[in-house]
Formats: C-alpha cells, sequence, structure tokens
C-alpha cells in the first residue's frame, strides 16, 4: 500500500501472498523480514496491478487487507489516493 502513495523506502516488513506460503517471518539485515503468507484464495486478477516488475495489490484491496497499525504509523500514506498506474 505504501508504494501506491509513492513512498518507497525500504519497509520493515514486506508480505507475500502464496498458496506455498507457511506463515514464516525470513529474517533479513537490518531489521527488515519478509513474511511468506499462506493464501488459500489468491486474490482475483482484477485486484493486482504489475508496477515495476512487481505484482501489487490495488489500492482498493490493499486498504482492505492492512491492518489498524498502518493507519496510525503512516496516516498521510494511508488516506484515500487515485488509483495506481500499471507500468508496462
Amino acid at each position: 500500500m505504501l508504494l501506491h502513495a509513492e513512498k518507497t523506502v525500504i519497509p520493515k516488513q514486506v508480505v507475500i501472498h502464496s498458496h506455498k506460503g507457511t506463515n514464516n517471518k525470513i529474517a533479513l539485515p537490518f531489521g527488515t523480514s519478509l513474511y511468506d503468507l499462506k493464501q488459500n484464495q489468491m486474490p482475483e486478477q482484477r485486484e493486482v496491478v504489475v508496477r515495476d516488475g512487481l505484482r501489487l495489490l490495488t489500492n482498493a484491496a490493499a486498504l482492505l487487507r492492512v491492518s489498524e497499525t498502518l493507519f496510525r504509523t503512516n496516516p498521510i500514506e494511508a488516506r484515500p489516493f487515485p488509483p495506481a498506474q500499471a507500468t508496462p
């Protein structure tokens, strides 16, 4: 969701949705991590946008899935914003 708001700072954690996820946190350097979230039902194609080679949830789909913490820690970025533009 932060990428949709053009916040390009490296996040502390990136959640990866996958059928093969194991719900594990993978620690990375500098206090960052990946979380491989097991998803039995993946987002529908209309909920996904490709941006700079990354498959991201659309603004609306991401907004429905984020935790309350995002709104407290990133109030400006969590405001409603225009839909993201896909890159070729």
